[in-house]
C-alpha cells in the first residue's frame, strides 16, 4: 500500500463541506494510477459516524463493487449524499 489513510482527510459529516472533501480525495487520486485504485480501499478507513453507517447497510456484493477504485467509490457516494433529496 503506497499511501497511507492518515494522508486522506475524514469528512465532517456537514453536507456543505462533502463536496469540498470529494475534491481534496480527487486531488490525491490524481497522483498515480495506483493511488485512484487505492483509494477504493484506503477512504473507507476514514469513514465515520453515518458515513460509515450508511457503508455497512450495503449488502457486500455492491460493497465490493464500490471499492474498486476512487471513481466507483466516488460514485456510489455521489448517488447516496449528494441526490436531489
Amino acid at each position: 500500500m503506497k499511501l497511507k489513510p492518515d494522508a486522506i482527510p475524514t469528512w465532517d459529516r456537514n453536507k456543505d463541506t462533502l463536496a469540498r472533501w470529494v475534491e481534496k480525495v480527487r486531488q490525491l487520486a490524481d497522483i498515480s494510477p495506483s493511488i485512484f485504485k487505492e483509494l477504493g480501499k484506503v477512504t473507507l478507513r476514514r469513514f465515520t459516524d453515518s458515513m460509515e453507517a450508511w457503508y455497512y447497510l450495503i449488502p457486500p456484493k455492491d460493497q465490493q463493487a464500490m471499492e474498486y477504485n476512487w471513481g466507483t467509490l466516488k460514485t456510489a457516494i455521489a448517488n447516496y449524499w449528494m441526490n436531489h433529496s
